[in-house]
């Protein structure tokens, strides 16, 4: 077939009930993807949650030392894997 052939689909032609078995697959198939996020979603709330109990407690030069350091480490996460 030549590159420069195209084609224009106008219509599609698909059972009902074959449209329905196909979102309620969808359906079952996202349900471990939404354990996974509520899971990840949960870990960052109890890690932040923690965090703002520490800093309640702590000083302000770790206050100071801590939300320094966190971006810090994030941008040359970020730099380490953009870099290759």
């Amino acid at each position: 077939m030549d590159e420069n052939t195209r084609v224009t689909l106008s219509e599609i032609d698909i059972p009902f009930i074959d449209i329905v078995k196909l979102l309620v697959k969808w359906s079952f198939a996202s349900i471990p993807a939404i354990i996974v996020v509520s899971l990840v979603l949960f870990l960052l709330g109890f890690i932040g949650f923690s965090l703002y109990h520490i800093l309640l407690d702590a000083g302000f030069f770790l206050v100071f030392l801590i939300t320094i350091l966190i971006p810090i480490g994030i941008l040359l996460t970020i730099y380490s894997l953009t870099r290759e």
